[in-house]
C-alpha cells in the first residue's frame, strides 16, 4: 500500500507539474464550453435570442465555415510562434543559468495558462466546424457559440501582445534577481516572523534557550539565501564582465546596496584588482591590501560572519573556461528583537 502511494504521489507530481497539464486542463474546459454552447444555440431559448437580435443570426453554412477556418488557422500560428519562444528561452535558459532556473521557467504557470488559452480556441473552433449544416432555415449554424469564439480571438490577440512583453522580460537578470529577492523575503516572513506566534510564559531558562535557537535559526537562514542571492548577481556581472562593460557592472552594485540591509559591494578581476566597488576609494587597489586575499582562489560561494552582526559574502566569477574575478559584498541583516 505504501508503495501504490508513493507511485501515485511521484506521477502526481510529475503530472501536475508537466508543462502541457494545465493547457491540457484548460482545453478539457474549452471542450465543455462549446458543448455547452452548441445547447444552447440549438435550444428554443437560443432560437429565441437569435430571432430577437438580428445581428446575431448568421445563416450561411459557408461564411460560417469560412469564420471559423480563418480563426483557426490564425490561432495555430500564434500558438506555434509562442511555444517556438518559450523554446528558444529555454535553450537560452539552459546555455545562461543553472538547472534550477530552467525548471522556473518550464514550470512557469502564466506561460502554461496562455498556451491553453489558446489551444482551448483551436479545440473550439475545430468542434464547432464540425457541426454546421446546410439547412435553409440557418438554425443549425451556431451563430452564438461563433460569435463567442470571436470574443476569444480578440481575447487571444491581447494575450499574444503580453505574452511577447512578460517573455522578453522574464530572462532578464534584474527581474530574476528581484524574483528572488522577493521570495526570500516572503520565505523568511513565513518562517521567521509568523503574524499569529504562540502565547506562552516560558521559565528564564527555556526562555534564553529559546532566544538562542531562534538567532541561530535566523543565522542559518541568512547563511542559506546569501548564497542563493549570490548566483543571479554573478550571472549578471559575469556577462558585463565578458563584456569588459565595467559601468554595467557599477550600475548594479549601486542598485543593489540601495537595498537595506547592504553595506559594501566590490568586483575584483582575475588579477586581484578592485575594478568595482560602491566604495569608490577601493578602486583600482589589490584586494589582498584591503581584505581576505582567501576570496580570491575560493572555488565555491562562501558566506562568513564577520561578527555577531554582519557577513561577507564571496563568490567567484567564472567565465568559460576560467576565473575571471570575484564578488563580495558585506550584508547587516536587521537586529532580531525576541520578545
Amino acid at each position: 500500500m505504501s508503495r501504490l502511494y508513493k507511485w501515485l504521489r511521484k506521477y502526481y507530481s510529475k503530472t501536475v507539474n508537466s508543462i502541457a497539464f494545465y493547457p491540457a486542463l484548460i482545453s478539457l474546459g474549452f471542450l465543455l464550453l462549446s458543448i455547452l454552447m452548441l445547447e444552447l444555440d440549438f435550444s428554443e431559448t437560443g432560437k429565441h435570442i437569435k430571432s430577437q437580435l438580428s445581428w446575431l443570426s448568421l445563416r450561411d453554412a459557408s461564411t460560417a465555415r469560412s469564420i471559423l477556418t480563418t480563426i483557426s488557422g490564425g490561432i495555430i500560428s500564434l500558438t506555434v510562434f509562442s511555444f517556438s519562444m518559450v523554446m528558444i528561452l529555454l535553450n537560452q535558459a539552459a546555455s545562461q543559468m543553472s538547472n534550477r532556473m530552467l525548471d522556473s521557467m518550464i514550470g512557469n504557470r502564466f506561460q502554461q495558462i496562455i498556451l491553453g488559452f489558446y489551444i482551448g480556441t483551436i479545440v473550439y473552433s475545430l468542434f464547432l466546424l464540425s457541426t454546421i449544416r446546410d439547412i435553409t432555415s440557418g438554425i443549425y449554424v451556431p451563430a452564438l457559440s461563433i460569435y463567442l469564439l470571436l470574443l476569444f480571438t480578440v481575447v487571444d490577440i491581447f494575450l499574444f501582445i503580453y505574452f511577447l512583453h512578460y517573455v522578453t522580460q522574464s530572462v532578464k537578470f534584474e527581474i530574476i534577481i528581484n524574483r528572488i529577492h522577493e521570495k526570500t523575503l516572503h520565505t523568511l516572513r513565513h518562517h521567521c516572523c509568523p503574524e499569529k506566534a504562540s502565547i506562552f510564559t516560558p521559565d528564564e531558562k527555556k526562555e534564553t534557550l529559546l532566544r538562542q535557537k531562534a538567532i541561530e535559526l535566523l543565522s542559518q537562514s541568512d547563511y542559506k539565501y546569501l548564497k542563493l542571492l549570490a548566483k543571479p548577481y554573478v550571472w549578471a556581472i559575469r556577462t558585463e564582465m565578458m563584456k569588459g562593460n565595467i559601468e554595467a557592472v557599477n550600475l548594479y552594485a549601486n542598485d543593489m546596496v540601495k537595498e537595506k540591509s547592504f553595506q559594501t559591494i566590490t568586483v575584483v578581476n582575475e588579477k586581484g584588482v578592485v575594478v568595482s566597488s560602491t566604495n569608490k576609494k577601493l578602486e583600482g587597489k589589490p584586494y589582498a591590501s584591503i581584505g581576505n586575499a582567501v576570496y580570491l582562489s575560493n572555488d565555491s560561494t562562501v558566506v562568513n560572519k564577520v561578527d555577531d552582526t554582519a557577513f561577507e559574502v564571496s563568490s567567484p566569477v567564472m567565465g568559460f573556461n576560467k576565473r575571471i574575478g570575484t564578488l563580495i559584498f558585506n550584508y547587516m541583516p536587521p537586529k532580531a528583537e525576541l520578545k
